[in-house]
């Protein structure tokens, strides 16, 4: 059994985000679980690199090419053309 360290503060551990392992299937969830981790994790104008993108991604998903790939060919990304630089969709 894995036991949470406690806190530097001394008080306990925060529990650990839920975590997705993969795209869902079901068209709804498919839309709207990654609109909502869109909204909630990338700033409108802001401008993140692959990796930050990834950072931000792996707090709650699992595969993280897999969803960034998702969330550019859903719009809710825009990708520059060299693929370096990545922001949320207006």
């Amino acid at each position: 059994m894995r036991h949470r360290r406690p806190a530097r503060d001394g008080g306990r551990a925060a529990p650990p985000r839920p975590r997705t392992p993969a795209v869902p299937v079901r068209p709804g969830p498919r839309r709207e679980l990654p609109a909502y981790l869109t909204g909630r994790t990338f700033r409108p104008g802001a401008v993140h690199t692959e990796g930050e993108v990834d950072i931000a991604i792996a707090q709650y998903w699992d595969d993280c090419a897999a969803l960034r790939r998702h969330l550019v060919d859903g719009g809710l990304l825009v990708r520059t053309a060299d693929g370096s630089r990545y922001r949320r969709a207006a």
